[in-house]
């Protein structure tokens, strides 16, 4: 199950980070537990060694075994998780499936965008919800659908005299409804 046949004979020590994440999910999966804690089995790991652990998680999940997981990864909660709490400073914000969270915040759509002068677009763009991210001089626009909002908002940017330095559309993950609910990123 954790695919480490070839390594049997290898030292622990000498193994990589990410066979040593699985050797030790191995250990502790050794007598089929009913539940399962984790405490960020992939922090630290790369992007394919991390995937290499979803895959064992995902295998114990589809047999049956509860698990219990803390992370800092939405995504690894987006693709784990039957049901998410969001928790900032030992206080939970809320819980619920991915899709419950995802229906509870205003708009389905991000808007990301920041200015050439780095200026807060919020007194000037279109009604919406907004939020300013003065770390990063970048606003999130949540809208309910972009192809709709955009040509209204690129019009005021071209009327306003401003210049984009970068915008981006995507559909909101479980990271733009932390950010929604802390007003912060995981980061800060």
């Amino acid at each position: 199950m954790i695919n480490l046949e070839e390594k049997q004979k290898t030292y622990v020590g000498n193994l990589s980070g990410g066979q040593r994440q699985r050797l030790a999910l191995g250990v502790s999966i050794l007598n089929y537990p009913e539940i399962l804690f984790l405490d960020e089995p992939t922090t630290g790991l790369d992007p394919g060694a991390r995937r290499d652990i979803w895959k064992i998680l995902d295998g114990l999940r589809q047999n049956k075994t509860t698990m219990i997981l803390t992370t800092h990864y939405m995504e690894e909660a987006e693709t784990l998780c039957e049901r998410i709490i969001i928790m900032d400073h030992g206080k939970i914000l809320d819980q619920g499936s991915l899709m419950e969270l995802l229906g509870k915040t205003e708009g389905d759509e991000i808007i990301r965008l920041s200015m050439q002068d780095g200026s807060n677009p919020e007194s000037w763009i279109p009604p919406c919800k907004f939020f300013w991210d003065s770390s990063k001089l970048e606003a999130r626009i949540y809208v309910s659908s972009i192809t709709e909002y955009l040509p209204e908002l690129m019009q005021t940017i071209s009327t306003s005299g401003k210049k984009l330095n970068t915008l981006e559309c995507h559909r909101k993950t479980l990271n733009d409804i932390f950010l929604s609910m802390t007003g912060r990123g995981l980061e800060e």
